[in-house]
């Protein structure tokens, strides 16, 4: 009868196995499907590979603070505010963001790894952004940011968006930063806050200095903003949802600034 009951529990195991990889292939082909544009979005990264993050490096200097403790090592006042970007417009996704999210969307989810959750959820959202500006912003993706080597203010950056036209390296004002994870977001506070205070350092070493600002730290499908004002942390409480693009999108726009008016043609 045990031995019954484990061939039984076995050929369900078997059975569930196949149809999650026939699932997969389906999304796979799916995504092969798509229209050339956003396929090349998916696997270009703008300045390299936008989609192809590397595996993070363990034990670098962003990783090592933890919060609440990086507020009082380097001197942060922490805020909350409900709602933070409450009177930004939404602005909606392109029409192949939208296609994109119906397949490699649901493939992030069923493989759940922070790589597949970075390639296929927030690269997609933030390539769709990047399009808009015509190579006027840089956006990195999977890079190593030297912020303030001497504080230990320096590491891994899983996306990083800088007001500068696209170029290979990172160039002041870096505006906003983004840290991946795969389900806790309070997990990545304290190293998105060390990259902020890194960025401010950064910018102000450059001679372009700006204020406030941004930290997102994302598991994909949730995103949490901070910005960094002065000394003065503040965490938006709200948790804003993949599935409301159109508002990331504007508060992505809100945080850059507008979109530039295309070059008229000579």
């Amino acid at each position: 009868m045990q031995r019954l009951m484990r061939t039984r529990a076995e050929a369900i195991h078997v059975g569930r196995q196949r149809r999650t990889g026939t699932i997969v292939n389906q999304l796979i082909a799916s995504v092969n499907a798509l229209p050339a544009q956003f396929t090349h979005l998916l696997r270009s990264n703008v300045s390299g590979r936008i989609a192809s993050c590397p595996q993070k490096e363990r034990g670098r200097a962003f990783s090592d603070f933890k919060h609440p403790a990086v507020l009082q090592q380097f001197g942060l006042r922490w805020e909350m505010q409900e709602d933070a970007f409450a009177a930004v417009p939404g602005i909606p996704p392109s029409a192949a963001f939208r296609d994109a999210m119906r397949t490699v969307g649901q493939l992030a989810a069923i493989v759940n790894t922070e790589k597949a959750r970075s390639e296929w959820m927030i690269a997609p959202l933030l390539g769709d952004f990047w399009s808009r500006y015509h190579s006027q912003i840089s956006l990195f993706s999977g890079v190593e940011f030297d912020a303030d080597a001497a504080a230990k203010l320096n590491g891994f950056c899983d996306f990083l968006i800088c007001r500068s036209p696209q170029r290979p390296d990172i160039q002041a004002p870096v505006l906003v930063l983004f840290e991946a994870k795969r389900e806790n977001i309070n997990d990545g506070l304290g190293q998105c806050i060390a990259a902020m205070v890194g960025t401010q350092r950064f910018n102000v070493r450059s001679g372009q200095a700006i204020d406030p600002v941004f930290g997102c730290i994302t598991t994909g499908s949730a995103w949490k903003f901070l910005q960094l004002s002065g000394t003065t942390i503040t965490f938006d409480t709200v948790e804003y949802q993949l599935r409301d693009a159109d508002k990331l999108l504007g508060i992505l726009t809100h945080i850059v600034g507008p979109v530039p008016a295309p070059i008229a043609a000579a």
